[in-house]
């Protein structure tokens, strides 16, 4: 018996590139008018997304090479790659 290739669902793959780029334009906007990162919880109520939704976007976001992330809050900052 052969084994189907696995294949992505591609509306859910355009839901998280388009939740990912939501994200990432509140991070761009909240920096351009501040002098400091958004915190999770800003994030979340920018975008209407969960805080665990949060963290994963982020986390596709740091894959990416647009932010870099330390430890504690407000520890987002956009790389020259995001420029």
């Amino acid at each position: 018996m052969s084994k189907i290739p696995h294949r992505r669902n591609p509306a859910k793959s355009n839901k998280t590139k388009t939740g990912t780029m939501v994200v990432y334009a509140c991070i761009v906007n909240y920096m351009a008018k501040h002098t400091w990162a958004p915190s999770i919880a800003e994030l979340a109520e920018m975008s209407h997304y969960s805080r665990a939704r949060i963290g994963a976007y982020l986390e596709l976001l740091e894959a990416r090479g647009l932010i870099e992330r330390g430890q504690g809050a407000r520890m987002i900052r956009l790389t020259e790659r995001s420029a």
